[in-house]
């Protein structure tokens, strides 16, 4: 069966409170962003709220901007493109930062009495708790200080990806961890987010050589020799870096971006420790503020040699 494909309606959803599974559901369309049920699982243990308060929230009010993204990549994945999805986040019911481990998956309901759209079909999302921390770590011990860096990360304009280099690893060159512009980039290249990358995703793992695919050389020597370089890193090796074109999205034009690649620890594997991560920074403004001046340049070197050849011309007789 499509994910996505049966119908639900309200009456339907209440066996769910029977689980002890908090679960909830939500509909993050762009022009509706609210939640729609959740079973008392979800409201006992992890929003710790009314139901009607839950449903009453505006989910666009005082969102900010690294959280606009996130949803905006939920919707696209899971309500637009029916995949599924995995991604950590922070809540804070009763004002207390909790982090909590979500999955999300389509799914197709008759639209409650509380939605505008009361009575339609749509696809939502489900969503269900994969795990929770309200101390400050979680099941594999990852403290405040990792979670801090982890909203640092979402928050970023850089575009970072960590890819699994161990060998005899069979994660082996794929794509680990990604930030949301990664994500968001390399999504509309029909990539999977790499908290998707797992047996059951529908989508494609964006893998070392599919990151070169989207980088535009001007010959192929430049880009098999930095990709032998990066291959034969090792966790003391220095950085390397350049500058290329890549691939446009949605009609975009070709932008540029200055990459660099470094060795890293790999946090999500003790038995497969090596990474290295690809921060990219488009640089397209910089890149073409320098031709504007560097033709401006020319441009005065031009009057200048034009001006100087006249003035020779009317002194000499």
């Amino acid at each position: 069966m499509v994910r996505g494909e049966r119908l639900y309606s309200s009456s339907d959803l209440a066996i769910l409170n029977e689980l002890g599974l908090p679960c909830w559901f939500t509909d993050l369309t762009p022009t509706s962003q609210r939640f729609l049920w959740a079973n008392h699982a979800a409201l006992d243990e992890v929003f710790k709220m009314s139901f009607e308060k839950m449903m009453g929230l505006d989910l666009k009010k005082g969102a900010t901007e690294s959280t606009t993204r996130m949803r905006k990549l939920v919707w696209q994945t899971v309500q637009a493109k029916k995949q599924s999805y995995k991604a950590p986040m922070t809540i804070y019911p009763d004002g207390h930062p909790m982090s909590i481990y979500v999955r999300y998956e389509p799914c197709q309901i008759v639209l409650p009495a509380t939605h505008p759209d009361a009575g339609q079909q749509r696809v939502v999302i489900f969503a269900s708790l994969i795990s929770k921390s309200e101390d400050g770590s979680d099941g594999d011990g990852q403290n405040r200080y990792w979670k801090a860096q982890n909203e640092l990360l979402k928050s970023s304009h850089v575009m970072s990806t960590m890819f699994d280099m161990s060998a005899g690893s069979d994660r082996l060159e794929c794509a680990q961890v990604q930030s949301i512009m990664a994500e968001d980039y390399y999504m509309k290249l029909g990539y999977g987010p790499a908290s998707c990358n797992d047996s059951d995703s529908q989508m494609k793992t964006l893998r070392l050589a599919d990151f070169f695919d989207t980088c535009i050389f001007d010959d192929a020597g430049t880009k098999a020799s930095i990709l032998a370089q990066i291959r034969s890193m090792q966790i003391d090796s220095k950085a390397i870096q350049f500058t290329c074109r890549k691939l446009p999205v949605e009609g975009d034009d070709i932008p540029w971006h200055a990459i660099s690649i470094i060795a890293a620890q790999n946090p999500l594997s003790s038995k497969y420790p090596f990474a290295i991560v690809a921060n990219e920074y488009d640089v397209t403004r910089e890149r073409a503020m320098k031709d504007i001046l560097a033709r401006s340049e020319k441009a005065k070197d031009d009057l200048k040699d034009f001006l100087s050849a006249a003035s020779h011309e009317l002194r000499t007789p």
